[in-house]
């Protein structure tokens, strides 16, 4: 079953949900999305051009913008000759700022320009208009075209996903200060119901294992047992009765009983604390 978008978001980071959103546009060919879809990809790339290698990022550029064009030839009738138009002068400057070793033989300018010279030609002439879209467009735009197209897009969220991986929470919290920004906890889950649909989604499609983690300290119930109202009467009333005192049997079961937690049980799974983590600080107060 689907997850609506509001549970999603607690799940996902925005950013990896928009790329899953864009890849379904990919996988299901919706031409009419595809804008979007080239302009996120030249955006990220021009940013880090090292996702993809020059001709992959402007095979999958241009295939993209091509397709629109060619979809406004299908499906517009009369066609509108300016919105082409301004589609192809955005097609030209797609993907011009490269190195002159990555396009030593000038493929991508041939391309481009036969390409344009192209449909220039469908847009002065209707039988020819007709002839391309009865004969060649399903030849050389059709399944083919459009699955190489698919592969790139697939590549392209491939390596931003492993550009930008989820991190931790341990490792968001190292560079969010709390304290320096105004907000209220209710922003990051502002409905439960959203909460309990992804958890419950969840438990249906994976059994959480039992913890390995057994670290069994017992100071905050013995802590919270204990009836004495401060250390001074209570150490009083020991010494009167004879007996050791609440606190002291606190103490002492800490430091004999409690197991040292200090990084070795979270080191053998791999999730060894940072020094001012609360497993650290717990075991200098158990040592």
């Amino acid at each position: 079953p689907h997850l609506p978008l509001s549970s999603l978001r607690l799940l996902v980071p925005p950013l990896r949900l928009m790329s899953a959103c864009m890849w379904q546009v990919a996988q299901e060919r919706n031409v009419d999305q595809y804008e979007k879809l080239a302009e996120f990809i030249t955006l990220v790339t021009e940013m880090a051009p090292e996702l993809l290698n020059y001709k992959q990022r402007t095979q999958v550029i241009l295939g993209l913008r091509a397709r629109i064009i060619l979809e406004f030839l299908k499906k517009v009738d009369p066609i509108d000759c300016n919105a082409i138009q301004e589609h192809l002068k955005i097609f030209q400057k797609s993907t011009t700022n490269c190195k002159e070793e990555e396009d030593q033989d000038g493929e991508v300018e041939i391309s481009k320009l036969a390409f344009v010279e192209l449909v220039q030609t469908l847009l002065s002439d209707k039988y020819e208009k007709d002839k391309f879209l009865q004969e060649v467009f399903p030849a050389m735009y059709g399944a083919r075209f459009d699955t190489v197209l698919q592969i790139l897009v697939w590549e392209f969220f491939y390596r931003l996903e492993e550009f930008l991986p989820v991190p931790s929470f341990s490792k968001v919290s190292s560079v969010f200060d709390l304290s320096s920004s105004d907000f209220q906890f209710e922003q990051f889950v502002s409905d439960h119901d959203d909460l309990r649909k992804i958890l419950q989604h969840q438990k249906q499609r994976q059994k959480l294992t039992k913890s390995e983690f057994s670290f069994m300290s017992d100071t905050i119930l013995s802590t919270l047992a204990s009836k004495q109202a401060s250390v001074a009467s209570d150490h009083t009333d020991s010494l009167r009765d004879g007996k050791g005192g609440g606190c002291s049997d606190v103490e002492t079961d800490d430091s004999s009983t409690e197991p040292d937690p200090s990084n070795s049980q979270l080191q053998e799974r791999g999730k060894s604390p940072p020094p001012s983590s609360p497993c650290s600080e717990e075991a200098g107060v158990a040592g």
